[in-house]
């Protein structure tokens, strides 16, 4: 469970805050059609609020950036890195590499077998 507290920091830490207000969008708002009108970026970083109020210790997270500029981008993955404990990171993102331990290269790893 999460707190309405624990909602505006990561929509304030996640730079939504104009977006809703844009919208006229509160906390007890249901965002169902104006969800469609969101950008792919702002649905991207949504979708991660979801998942950070459920405090997990392990994220999977396939192309979590891809329609993210790339500083808006960094400064999101250093929000998570900071609050999950462990990041399974699917990605093409070049600048990624910077927030990883161990890389697999899924196609060097395909075509050595």
């Amino acid at each position: 469970m999460y707190t309405d507290e624990d909602l505006i920091f990561y929509i304030k830490e996640l730079f939504l805050e104009s977006t809703l207000n844009n919208y006229n969008i509160d906390l007890n708002t249901q965002i169902d059609e104006i969800y469609k009108k969101f950008s792919g970026g702002e649905c991207q970083r949504l979708n991660m609020i979801r998942a950070l109020l459920r405090k997990p210790t392990l994220l999977i997270l396939d192309e979590p950036t891809s329609a993210l500029d790339e500083q808006t981008a960094k400064k999101m993955l250093d929000f998570i890195n900071s609050h999950v404990s462990s990041i399974i990171l699917v990605t093409h993102a070049k600048y990624c590499i910077e927030w990883v331990d161990e890389i697999i290269d899924l196609n060097n790893l395909l075509t050595s077998e």
